[in-house]
């Protein structure tokens, strides 16, 4: 499965419900310049590609973090809450991995809660 194949199929199958709750926690724990720095990254290196590798077990595992455990902003979304993706693993298998991207995508208006 191609890269934003996956990306799509997770957003797809990502409640609603969900999808605002994660946006609101990324909202209320990081501030304008993080927000600037991931639409610069998207500029640059186009929606589909846009985590560099180093971005991705730097900032992406803190976010993936104050995702599960918020520091403020209430309970967080545990990885046993998100739909599984067969598809991709083959098994029952959800973690943030497949998720952040698009809940980032959102907080900064690349993408829709209801797409």
């Amino acid at each position: 499965m191609e890269y934003n194949e996956l990306n799509e199929l997770a957003w797809s199958k990502l409640p609603t419900e969900l999808r605002e709750r994660a946006v609101n926690i990324l909202l209320e724990n990081f501030g304008d310049p993080f927000f600037i720095e991931v639409s610069k990254l998207i500029w640059e290196n186009g929606l589909n590609n846009w985590i560099p590798e180093f971005w991705h077990f730097g900032q992406g595992m803190e976010v993936r973090n104050i995702l599960r455990q918020p520091e403020i902003g209430g309970p967080g979304i545990f990885d046993s809450e998100l739909p599984p993706l067969p598809e991709y693993y083959g098994r029952e298998i959800s973690n943030w991995d497949d998720y952040y991207i698009q809940v980032l995508e959102c907080a900064v208006g690349i993408r829709s809660l209801t797409d």
